[in-house]
């Protein structure tokens, strides 16, 4: 009896453990601050939606932190940017109908070059370019990256 409750205060510490650290790896995405800012086309709700995407999505990247998402501007939501964005879609068959953007305040990993990024930094400009697609429901990503500075 002794051996078999050896064994199950093993193995409940080591399940323990493997859920602490996969706890700690985790990106707290609901702390961040957001900014909805002012929009005439975009309701709350709408925004949330676009906002959803980035959070599940970013769970994916190199990032320790995740500090504010901001809505930029109602005039993200040209043709000129449509245009833009349509230059990275990958079926040519799509239209996309609507664009929005936001940039987000975050801090990189030690994995960051893994995407293009440099590890351990701040970054207060990284865009997340989002659009409705014809036909479809929800927003989808288009493009992400740092701002360009003039």
């Amino acid at each position: 009896m002794k051996r078999t409750t050896k064994h199950l205060s093993i193995l409940l510490t080591l399940v323990l453990t493997l859920s602490i650290f996969t706890a700690c790896g985790k990106l707290d995405v609901d702390s961040a601050v957001i900014d909805y800012g002012k929009s005439e086309i975009y309701t709350k709700e709408e925004m949330d939606e676009a906002i959803e995407v980035i959070k599940n999505e970013i769970q994916n990247f190199p990032i320790t932190k995740l500090y504010r998402i901001s809505y930029n501007t109602d005039d993200c939501n040209s043709e000129k940017n449509l245009a833009m964005l349509s230059a990275f879609k990958s079926d040519p068959n799509i239209t996309f109908t609507q664009a929005i953007s936001f940039t987000l305040s975050l801090h990189t990993g030690s994995d960051a070059a893994d995407i293009k990024l440099i590890k351990n930094r701040d970054y207060d400009n990284f865009l997340w370019w989002l659009v409705r697609i014809e036909g479809e429901e929800g927003w989808k990503t288009a493009i992400w990256g740092e701002k360009a500075e003039k």
